[in-house]
């Protein structure tokens, strides 16, 4: 957890790019994806964090009303955390939106920090390439004290949910 909290400073630091964690159930990837969005707005960059299924929620919300502008939303926000990134509903259509956005999002990296937890490996079937491409940009490494990590960080640690206590 001390690599993640120096990459999260890195990312505060350095407002700009990519990173994406990933892991097992109960790694702390949606706290760490939640003290960011703190650290961004502590700093009064506007960070928006949505678990991923809202965000696809939200897309559909754009068809139906016509007052409804979350893609303009997810597109500019200087700061996107798109936190179970694997829950995403991939119909044709979605899967077409998100990759819209997320490529918008790549190409004015300079300004925008996108960041993602996912509980599957992004390399997996279930993730469109390109999508996948732009995750794996060198430019996205950080540093975590003397150690360089690269854009795409898994998290091993076990479960520790059981060990919580009121």
């Amino acid at each position: 957890m001390a690599t993640l909290r120096l990459v999260g400073e890195s990312i505060l630091n350095d407002s700009a790019g990519w990173f994406v964690v990933w892991g097992g159930t109960g790694t702390a990837k949606t706290k760490f994806l939640q003290a960011l969005t703190v650290g961004f707005c502590q700093r009064k960059i506007r960070a928006v964090y949505y678990h991923a299924a809202d965000l696809c929620d939200g897309l559909y919300k754009d068809i139906k009303d016509p007052d409804s502008n979350n893609q303009e939303l997810y597109r500019n926000v200087p700061v996107l955390l798109i936190d179970e990134l694997d829950k995403f509903r991939m119909t044709d259509w979605s899967r077409q939106e998100l990759q819209g956005i997320l490529d918008h999002r790549y190409r004015h990296m300079r300004t925008h920090v996108t960041l993602f937890a996912s509980n599957k490996d992004p390399e997996g079937e279930w993730l469109p390439a390109d999508i996948y491409s732009r995750m794996t940009d060198g430019r996205f490494r950080r540093m975590a004290g003397t150690k360089e990590i690269e854009g795409i960080f898994h998290i091993s640690a076990p479960d520790m949910r059981p060990k919580l206590r009121k």
